[in-house]
């Protein structure tokens, strides 16, 4: 793993996770956790995928970006895409995420005292109930940045 292999010479190792890209499920969020425990980075950030026109996940998703500003006062990060999981799906997710890959490093590095166990174990717990009572919901905030009559031209 390229990761145990930068970090057996002394460099730091980050990774980027997005979440929300199309076809994802709870399974894939699940490989992800284990990817990240199995890789174990120094350090990890996260963010929900966002469409960027000109790219191919736009193009994929154009017809279902959605926007809750104008054009003039938003930014390409403002942008989400109807019918994948909501916002607070990916909310708890995160909590999830994060909280499960740290209490594993906690657990196998240890240095790590009871107190923070119990709070990412119970942050962990919070993460994973939440996406089970958000998993029906989906994202519909906003309005269609490309009205059906623009999406063939």
């Amino acid at each position: 793993d390229k990761t145990h292999l930068l970090q057996k010479y002394g460099i730091e190792a980050g990774m980027f996770i997005m979440l929300g890209y199309e076809r994802e499920g709870i399974r894939e969020l699940e490989e992800t956790v284990e990817h990240l425990k199995r890789s174990n980075p120094d350090i990890f950030l996260t963010t929900v995928a966002y469409p960027i026109k000109g790219t191919p996940y736009y193009a994929e998703v154009e017809s279902r970006v959605l926007a809750e500003r104008d054009w003039q006062a938003r930014s390409d990060r403002d942008l989400t895409v109807a019918g994948r999981f909501s916002a607070r799906f990916y909310a708890y997710a995160t909590r999830w995420m994060v909280s499960e890959v740290a209490l594993h490093r906690a657990a196998t590095h240890g240095g790590v005292s009871l107190r923070r166990r119990v709070k990412l174990w119970a942050n962990a717990k919070i993460g994973r109930i939440g996406m089970a009572l958000t998993h029906g919901e989906r994202e519909k905030r906003g309005t269609l940045v490309v009205q059906p009559s623009q999406a063939t031209s």
